[in-house]
């Protein structure tokens, strides 16, 4: 199962700046929920703040937002 998120404010803050619409292509955000051949669930996601501090300035600050929504969103899995 596949959970596509999306925060309009992070998106427009990350991409406001001509220079920075190439990350566009990591939008939305997607969550990935998965079972193994061993009947374990795991959950997969993109490290968003590593992928912000590649492109720095106003990219790297707003995903450092998104990486602590993610965290949250997937607080119940600990």
């Amino acid at each position: 199962m596949l959970v596509n998120l999306c925060n309009a404010e992070h998106a427009y803050k990350a991409i406001a700046q001509d220079d920075n619409k190439k990350i566009s292509v990591f939008m939305p955000c997607t969550i990935s929920v998965y079972e193994k051949n061993d009947g374990t669930t795991w959950i997969g996601y993109m490290n968003a703040k590593l992928l912000g501090d590649m492109f720095g300035g106003a990219v790297a600050e707003t995903m450092a937002e998104v990486n602590a929504d993610q965290q949250d969103f997937i607080k119940f899995v600990r």
